[in-house]
């Protein structure tokens, strides 16, 4: 026993007391096994040399003790269920704070156990099959067309009412921020009643549904059938942020998204928004060039078509041209045969003489059709 002695009075230092107190503290219960009965809930999930330390909670106020649970017998025991075990009881002396813990130590679960176990399991299984046939929501192509059509997207995130991760959560938006309205709740997370309840009310005010539990919170809860069958049956979008990256609790196995920490929530919405922006003026610059190419092709065509119109033209006048040309050359020949016959028929009046009026009349007769006849080549 470490303590000071003086001539006037004894001094005792810390770990002096905590010894003796440790001392005293006898009783009957402390020497045998005996049975308890409270709620059960997990610590940390950290095994330590087989065993875990969890926790058993009165079932009608808020005190509680310390499970000491050997690894075998760990696997049956269920989330905030009521079991009864058999223990026995130790003191673990705490030096720093001065605390000395009772633990209970469980020796054996009475009977019922494994068969509820049996039947937790059977029924997680029956909720991953109704939602695989349900199908997953596509949380992606939801926030995307919301994004283009530039519509806010409203987000209710379920966290624990002493939870600090809504400022992580935030940060990680960034640029991304603005469309987005996220609302954080604080809620009880080792209250089934209350999650359930939660779940079912401010799914009806979002467009996405989350729960977010930090790594400090007992995430086990979330293991529950009853909650992940309430979630089973949300219309809305849903998806969780629960921080233990090992063991995957059933309401994040039937979740439309899941991520391992909350923070990770915060970083997908703002991945999401920076590539669906950056897919959009993608989009848009390529479906520009498409509709300037199809243009170019169209008046190309058509600029193609009318030269070929025209030339067509010029070729049919051409032709009409050359025809022309050739009846008009042979009506100035016939106009030259006319005016040589004419002559003829000149000198043979003047060598005729005064010939009958007749005569001068089939002349002049002559002569009148052949102009009507050249004009008519003209």
């Amino acid at each position: 026993m470490a303590l000071v002695r003086s001539n006037s009075e004894t001094i005792y230092n810390p770990s002096s007391l905590l010894h003796i107190f440790n001392s005293t503290l006898h009783n009957e219960t402390t020497q045998k096994v005996f049975k308890v009965k409270g709620i059960y809930t997990a610590g940390n999930g950290i095994s330590y040399e087989g065993i875990y330390f969890d926790n058993l909670k009165d079932e009608t106020s808020d005190a509680s003790m310390v499970l000491v649970v050997p690894a075998l017998i760990r696997p049956q025991l269920i989330q905030n269920k009521i079991i009864e075990c058999n223990v026995y009881l130790t003191k673990r002396v705490q030096p720093i704070g001065g605390r000395i813990d009772l633990q209970l130590n469980v020796v054996e679960l009475l009977s019922g156990n494994s068969l509820s176990y049996v039947n937790t399991q059977l029924k997680s299984f029956d909720i991953l099959r109704k939602k695989a046939e349900g199908g997953y929501k596509d949380v992606n192509g939801f926030i995307k067309s919301k994004i283009i059509n530039g519509e806010p997207i409203t987000v209710n995130i379920l966290l624990g009412k002493s939870g600090i991760i809504d400022s992580d959560i935030k940060h990680q938006l960034q640029a991304a921020a603005p469309s987005y309205k996220i609302y954080f709740i604080g809620i009880n997370l080792t209250s089934e009643r209350e999650i359930m309840e939660s779940l079912r009310y401010y799914a009806k005010k979002c467009d996405i549904l989350a729960v977010a539990a930090g790594g400090e919170e007992n995430i086990e809860i979330f293991d529950s059938g009853d909650i992940a069958e309430t979630a089973l049956a949300l219309s809305t979008h849903f998806i969780t942020g629960l921080g233990d990256k090992e063991n995957v609790p059933l309401l994040q196995k039937i979740a439309d998204k899941s991520f391992t920490t909350p923070v990770a929530i915060g970083q997908y919405f703002n991945e999401i928004y920076n590539n669906t922006i950056t897919d959009f003026h993608t989009l848009k610059a390529k479906l520009v060039n498409d509709i300037t190419r199809q243009l170019e092709e169209k008046y190309a065509e058509e600029i193609n078509n009318l030269n070929t119109d025209i030339t067509s033209i010029v070729t049919s006048n051409k032709t009409e041209l050359e025809i022309l040309t050739r009846q008009l050359e042979a009506a100035s020949k016939e106009k030259i045969s006319q005016a040589d016959e004419i002559k003829t028929l000149q000198q043979r009046m003047e060598k005729a003489g005064k010939k009958s009026v007749y005569v001068i009349l089939l002349i002049i007769a002559a002569l009148v059709i052949g102009c009507v006849i050249g004009r008519i080549y003209l």
